[in-house]
């Protein structure tokens, strides 16, 4: 059911693409533009006159023409507008200053539990600014993430009254570093501080409202408890990075054998978890068909899938997919030739309405480009080979899905991470179809450890799968040229290769298809030719605020930093990463 999906979707128009686009670059222009006070009052106005023209004059009054580009700038400016209002909070917030220590409450959101503390996001209200809250104004109040090595029982919903001094949050400065700015920008967050102790709990009358909130945090605990118990070391952290969606345990070499077999998307629980989950489901319920009809499966399914996102506690990962697949799922229940592309650019579509910065989400990207990889790509992939025995031919169906995804998601691991995985078509032999029983045994694991004895089999066949699934990452990782480092490429470099993609899969001429290869391979010898230039770069920096000096030589970077910088090794390793080279450390007394 789902192999017939994918087969037809390259016959279908994209008409919801050509809406979504607008709306897209309408958030990216919101978020990177200043948007003056004059501009504020005239492109409201501006987009409902644009998009009343559209609903008010038929095709007798004007050109078609004319109505198509009224309704993508209308959709453009929609774009823009969701972000900006969705926004502006965050943007006068950001600009605060604290010149000292603050006296407030601060009410908890979310905590994480460290080795040495906790890490806690929430909601600070300073003094001077409480009764300002009271009149339910959020002028007084900032989005802050706070780490305190207290060993206070700090719960979600609780408010404390604490002093500390807010900062504002800033990028590193030096080459390769995170963007931390926009990663918080995310989560809604404008500053962090440092706690030694909060000074005493207050009662606090929003309580009531996190009790939905907490529950669902009691869901993921309690899933990820199960899986600890049952699972031993880094198995227990990759079943929960895989199922629940937290990816906090994972070791950092754990992470370099997923980032050096191109398998970033299979740790980020994104669409393509859910299109191996339910091609082998749909595959399970073939062998029922005399019993079980193909809406009843269809209706299963669906109910399957929220099982799963009420299981991980809705998590915001697991959500997005889990909503984007029901979309897929209700297409097909309707009984119309709905295409499944056109569902997955709607339900983008809704996705970024509600909330516009998921644009910038890493997760989002990977997830919803893994998608339209295995929609787009998949069908002439797996038409490359047929076996007549039918389980090559089921790992063959898997590697295909796999192959289409990192086709798909590869341009953004050379953006964000700048590396490729020279072994990943191999890797993804053996890795797509372990991991699809990896996620269903997963899934049905906290059923499985509620029966006596076979709880022990689901958790040994668990620890297992996924210590063979790390054997086979880490082997392929560690092979010489492995992961190619050193790639530095613009956004607009990604969505030129995305277009040279389309048109080579889809374009059924031998000369678009002729010159989009041409396209895509001018591209690969400009990613080569950049890489090329990285490596014999010259040139030195200093950062005055950690007091590191960096040198880049031909072939060689060296950091110079403090005997006792506790970031030296990661810093060391993004210049590695950014650079392509080696990076020589330097302690200084």
């Amino acid at each position: 059911m789902l192999e017939t999906e994918i087969s037809t979707s390259n016959r279908v128009d994209h008409y919801w693409l050509w809406l979504l686009l607008p709306f897209m670059t309408g958030i990216y222009a919101g978020n990177s533009a200043e948007i003056t006070e004059v501009s504020r009052s005239f492109l409201p106005i501006f987009s409902m006159v644009c998009l009343g023209l559209w609903l008010f004059y038929s095709v007798k009054f004007l050109p078609i023409i004319t109505l198509r580009l009224i309704l993508l700038l209308a959709f453009f400016l929609l774009g823009a507008w969701a972000l900006f209002f969705d926004q502006q909070n965050f943007q006068v917030h950001r600009k605060i200053t604290f010149s000292k220590p603050q006296l407030g409450q601060f009410t908890v959101e979310e905590v994480q539990v460290k080795k040495q503390g906790l890490l806690l996001q929430g909601s600070f209200v300073y003094k001077e600014f409480i009764e300002v809250r009271k009149n339910n104004n959020n002028e007084g109040i900032i989005k802050i993430q706070i780490y305190t090595p207290s060993k206070k029982a700090m719960k979600v919903g609780e408010t404390w009254w604490i002093k500390l001094q807010p900062k504002a949050i800033q990028n590193e400065k030096y080459p390769g570093a995170f963007d931390l700015e926009k990663y918080f920008q995310g989560k809604g967050l404008t500053h962090q501080a440092y706690l030694n102790e909060p000074i005493q709990s207050c009662k606090n009358k929003s309580e009531k409202n996190f009790v939905l909130k907490n529950w669902l945090d009691q869901q993921r605990q309690g899933l990820s408890a199960a899986f600890r118990k049952y699972l031993n070391g880094e198995a227990a952290d990759i079943a929960i990075a895989l199922i629940v969606g937290d990816r906090q345990g994972v070791s950092a070499e754990s992470r370099f054998a997923f980032q050096g077999t191109g398998s970033m998307h299979i740790m980020a629980v994104s669409g393509m978890h859910i299109a191996l989950l339910l091609a082998a489901l749909l595959k399970v319920f073939a062998l029922f068909g005399t019993w079980i009809s193909r809406q009843k499966a269809l209706l299963i399914l669906l109910l399957i899938l929220w099982y799963y996102a009420w299981l991980t506690g809705l998590s915001p990962a697991v959500l997005r997919s889990v909503v984007m697949f029901s979309f897929l799922i209700l297409g097909q229940l309707s009984g119309r030739q709905i295409s499944s592309l056109n569902l997955l650019y709607f339900s983008a579509f809704l996705l970024l309405l509600f909330e516009p910065f998921l644009l910038f989400d890493l997760g989002f990207q990977l997830s919803y480009m893994a998608m339209w990889g295995i929609f787009m790509f998949y069908p002439k992939i797996h038409a490359l080979f047929s076996f007549r025995w039918g389980y090559l031919q089921t790992l063959w169906e898997g590697t295909a899905l796999g192959l289409a995804a990192t086709l798909s998601t590869a341009p953004l691991s050379l953006y964000y991470f700048h590396s490729f995985p020279n072994y990943f078509a191999l890797a993804n032999l053996f890795l797509m179809s372990l991991s699809s029983f990896i996620l269903m045994l997963g899934m049905f694991f906290p059923l499985l450890a509620a029966l006596p004895f076979l709880n022990q089999i689901a958790g040994w066949v668990l620890q297992k799968s996924i210590e063979l699934m790390l054997f086979v990452m880490d082997f392929f990782a560690h092979l010489p040229g492995a992961l190619v480092n050193g790639f530095q490429v613009t956004f607009s470099w990604v969505l030129l290769f995305w277009l040279g993609l389309f048109i080579f899969f889809q374009s059924n001429r031998a000369l678009l298809k002729r010159s989009a290869l041409l396209l895509i391979t001018c591209f690969v010898i400009e990613l080569s030719l950049g890489r090329m230039e990285q490596y014999a770069l010259e040139n030195s920096l200093f950062n005055q605020k950690d007091q590191l000096f960096i040198f880049k030589k031909k072939g060689k970077a060296i950091l110079c930093a403090q005997k006792d910088f506790k970031s030296t090794k990661y810093i060391a390793t993004q210049l590695t990463t950014y650079y392509g080279v080696n990076t020589d450390v330097i302690e200084l007394n």
